[in-house]
């Protein structure tokens, strides 16, 4: 018999619109979790100003989907 091993990867993205309160910009963060256990994350400036809150939550997501290719 032979046992196939299952692992969970998650993976979770957010941001802070207008966090940032000397150049008004969002601080986006992902972290990415391995059965429970974290194994990359991050949180920084966003290089632009976000006029819309889904425009911050959308670079967040970029940020994290390049981390995961």
């Amino acid at each position: 018999m032979s046992k196939t091993a299952t692992y969970d990867v998650a993976k979770f993205f957010d941001f802070d619109y207008g966090g940032d309160l000397d150049c008004r910009r969002s601080i986006s963060g992902y972290v990415f979790t391995l059965c429970a256990e974290a194994i990359s994350y991050k949180a920084s400036l966003q290089s632009i100003t976000s006029l819309y809150t889904t425009e911050g939550e959308y670079i967040a997501a970029i940020e994290g989907v390049k981390e995961a290719t």
